[in-house]
């Protein structure tokens, strides 16, 4: 009971006390002057007030360069997003950056090991010196060669072979392919195109290859048009190297274009992100003043736009 009784009188004497304290005082203020406001403090300039005022301020802080953000993200792709403060895009778009140019470095390299490995195994069975001794008969069946008549010999499979191939012979021997009604001119050196074109055109090609005389049992077997369908196991696993090779560069440029797109997306999103940036940045302060007991009290807020 003298508890509740030392509470009660408390809370009495604070009461009076209220209704006995004085108005707050302004000191220095001027009647109908404007409230004045410059980012670093509010000067109250006004009184006395109405039950209710308010003031809506707008505040906006330094805005970001969409065309700066876009040409980051255009040179490097998140640079842009970085800047525009969204870290975790900036952080994708360089991911995926890496990703497709590590995947590029990647399969260059599958390919280039696999064309190596597609080279060493033509060089093994498909024979230039062969070939080049083909053109020289065919040359001499058709009354086309000029030189001095060559030496050869017939192989296993029943192929002519010249004894010696000399650098000048090939060079003559080059020059009649299209003489003889070739489709195609092998080149002298071991070209992209000259391991392309042992495979692709074996009417003309298929002569040189190794095992076609044992395999088909006529080493001429692919100058009949009919048969350019029927590889034997040696060009068959040739032609798997080389669509594997090819396979391999035909993604490294796929990665290529991933690289291009991935630019292109990063650069849009990187304006796009600045803007919006610049639209969270659109702040509006309220000052607000209400009379409690003919005194102003001053109350402010802060309202974000998102």
């Amino acid at each position: 009971m003298k508890r509740l009784s030392l509470i009660f009188g408390i809370m009495l004497s604070f009461l009076l006390g209220l209704q006995a304290a004085e108005p707050v005082k302004f000191a220095n203020v001027q009647k109908n002057q404007p409230t004045f406001f410059n980012h670093k403090q509010f000067v109250l300039l006004h009184s006395p007030l109405p039950a209710r005022v308010q003031q809506k301020i707008k505040v906006t802080e330094k805005k970001k360069s969409g065309v700066k953000a876009a040409f980051l993200s255009a040179a490097i792709p998140g640079v842009g997003e970085f800047y525009a403060g969204s870290y975790w895009k900036a952080a994708l778009f360089a991911a995926l950056e890496i990703g497709f140019w590590t995947a590029n470095y990647m399969y260059n390299d599958k390919g280039d090991k696999e064309d190596e490995k597609m080279r060493r195994f033509g060089d093994q069975h498909w024979s230039e010196t062969v070939y080049w001794s083909h053109v020289y008969q065919k040359a001499v069946e058709e009354g086309k060669w000029n030189g001095d008549p060559l030496s050869g010999h017939t192989d296993d499979q029943g192929r002519f072979v010249l004894d010696q191939l000399t650098d000048d012979v090939k060079r003559q021997l080059y020059g009649l392919q299209d003489d003889l009604g070739f489709t195609h001119t092998l080149p002298l050196t071991k070209t992209q195109q000259y391991y392309e074109m042992i495979y692709k055109y074996l009417h003309q090609f298929g002569i040189g290859w190794d095992d076609v005389g044992t395999y088909w049992g006529d080493p001429y077997f692919y100058e009949n048009p009919y048969n350019l369908t029927k590889l034997t196991p040696t060009i068959s696993k040739y032609r798997d190297m080389r669509n594997r090779s090819n396979s391999y560069y035909d993604m490294a440029t796929t990665m290529v274009s991933l690289v291009l797109v991935n630019h292109l997306l990063s650069t849009f999103d990187a304006a796009w992100t600045v803007k919006k940036y610049n639209m969270r940045l659109s702040q509006a302060v309220r000052l607000q003043y209400d009379q409690w007991r003919s005194t102003p009290v001053m109350t402010y807020g802060l309202r974000v736009a998102w």
